[in-house]
């Protein structure tokens, strides 16, 4: 069986300078759902090799995740469903 969940980031075209970034975050699964199913997250400024061990925060589904650690640099979003 091949399950594949989909992680849907709302869109912003905020192109203003901001001291915080957030996004409002929906998993779904088509077979077999996303209730009680452990979602983390982590906001860092690394563009490829973050561990599945590094994205140790977790959200409920549909929350809106926010980094409020300034705009220094570019951050990115890890999402692990």
């Amino acid at each position: 069986m091949n399950i594949t969940q989909n992680i849907n980031f709302a869109q912003s075209s905020n192109r203003t300078y901001l001291k915080s970034q957030s996004t409002k975050v929906d998993v779904t699964d088509a077979h077999v759902g996303m209730s009680g199913a452990t979602l983390k997250y982590v906001w860092n400024q690394k563009a490829t090799g973050t561990t599945e061990g590094e994205i140790n925060k977790e959200f409920s589904n549909g929350s809106e995740l926010t980094q409020n650690s300034g705009t220094a640099n570019n951050y990115y979003l890890w999402v692990y469903a």
